[in-house]
């Protein structure tokens, strides 16, 4: 046997090849340091996506399967934790930019200040951004040009001001977003295209989305949908510098005698044990994640987890909060909503955004049509049984361009 060497150091080791750890990767990359991703899921291939409701919604193709990487969830601490599908985001090369319905709408102004605007809220920990919109802007600029976004600039007469538009036109409505533009017309409330992740023409040597409705928890077969996968990813291993391993597993955080972070430690698909180090650790892992690293970096200068002096970390969390309501229609059978098809997020409204002290609380929300579901899922009782198998694990593999 062929024993494995332990890898070389390198200037920045990054845990998570997603919406974080892949853009943190295309930056250094390109800035010249020597770079290595440590993702936990699989490296998949444009082959792997396809509309097939079953493999994607049913049966975790994408997303981790609560058998072999099983999260758990409890209420408050004053209930045993159960193992479940919590906060399902993909643990794929990409994360979950591969199934992401791709809004992204710009931050008002005064998201960035919470508290000089409602103050002390009891039960809450409102605090101001440390930086404000408009030092934000030219990065929000560079990101919607480099990663490919469409919508239209000055649509939403909510949004602060941009120094550029979109580089791409806004995708068409869906016949659910003509029947919301309608309906909110006639209440009296603006409408504007959503700005998405995604192109809507040729750009970059990518070909635009094909506007079906396999979008939202689908990987893109194609390269419309504006993926970390399809877009930074592929920008950082071009540097030569990005070396990305898949199917690795990171357990800890690894601090020297100052206390500064020095490697982590990690399995890799066999199961072997391996140490990187590096000048730099970024971790990226998301919303749970993230904390669950830091909270098992425990050591002698950190006993209660990795940069958690305050007993704060993995603490006010909140995952993708959203209301909705279904409503019924009555469509001619020659005029139907095809509440499954086009792609449903093409529309959306600013104003119930802001705070409005007659609704009776701070804050408020976008609004947007949705779809059904599509037919598997929301149409047959009993569900039918054609669909791929699950994938079985895949080696990993490394590559630096």
């Amino acid at each position: 046997m062929t024993r494995k060497k332990q890898p070389e150091p390198v200037d920045v080791v990054i845990v998570g090849a997603g919406a974080g750890g892949a853009t943190a990767a295309k930056v250094l990359s390109e800035a010249g340091l020597k770079v290595v991703g440590l993702e936990r899921g699989p490296w998949l291939k444009p082959e792997h996506a396809s509309g097939d409701e079953l493999e994607f919604l049913n049966r975790n193709f994408i997303w981790q399967d609560p058998k072999t990487k099983p999260r758990t969830y409890r209420p408050n601490d004053k209930v045993e934790a159960e193992i479940t599908n919590f906060s399902a985001t993909p643990q794929v090369v990409g994360g979950g930019t591969t199934h992401w319905g791709g809004m992204v709408p710009r931050m008002a102004e005064s998201d960035f200040k919470l508290r000089s605007l409602h103050g002390d809220v009891p039960g809450a920990s409102l605090v101001d951004w440390p930086i404000s919109y408009d030092e934000l802007e030219p990065y929000y600029t560079r990101v919607e040009w480099e990663f490919g976004t469409s919508g239209l600039a000055g649509a939403n007469k909510w949004e602060a001001w941009r120094s550029r538009g979109y580089p791409t036109k806004p995708s068409p409505l869906s016949q659910i977003g003509r029947t919301f533009a309608t309906a909110m017309s006639k209440l009296g409330h603006g409408t504007f295209p959503m700005p998405q992740g995604m192109v809507t023409e040729p750009y970059r040597g990518r070909q635009p989305f094909s506007e079906n409705g396999f979008w939202q928890q689908y990987p893109d077969p194609g390269s419309g949908k504006s993926s970390t996968l399809i877009s930074f990813i592929p920008d950082a291993i071009a540097t030569g510098r990005y070396d990305l391993r898949s199917d690795c597993y990171v357990s800890e955080i690894l601090v020297g005698k100052d206390g500064r972070a020095t490697g982590v430690r990690y399995q890799d698909e066999d199961g072997d044990e391996f140490v990187q180090h590096a000048k730099a650790v970024i971790v990226c892992g998301g919303g749970i994640e993230t904390p669950r690293l830091l909270l098992m970096s425990k050591s002698g200068l950190f006993p209660d987890g990795l940069g958690n002096g305050s007993g704060m970390v993995g603490k006010n969390a909140t995952f993708h909060q959203y209301s909705f309501s279904v409503g019924l229609f009555d469509r001619e059978v020659s005029d139907p909503l095809y509440g499954w098809a086009g792609h449903y997020m093409s529309l959306c409204s600013f104003d119930f955004y802001e705070t409005d002290e007659s609704r009776g609380h701070i804050l408020g929300s976008l609004i947007f049509p949705s779809m059904i579901g599509h037919p598997v899922n929301w149409s047959f009782p009993g569900r039918p049984t054609w669909a791929r198998q699950p994938r079985t694990p895949t080696a990993s593999f490394s590559t630096t361009a």
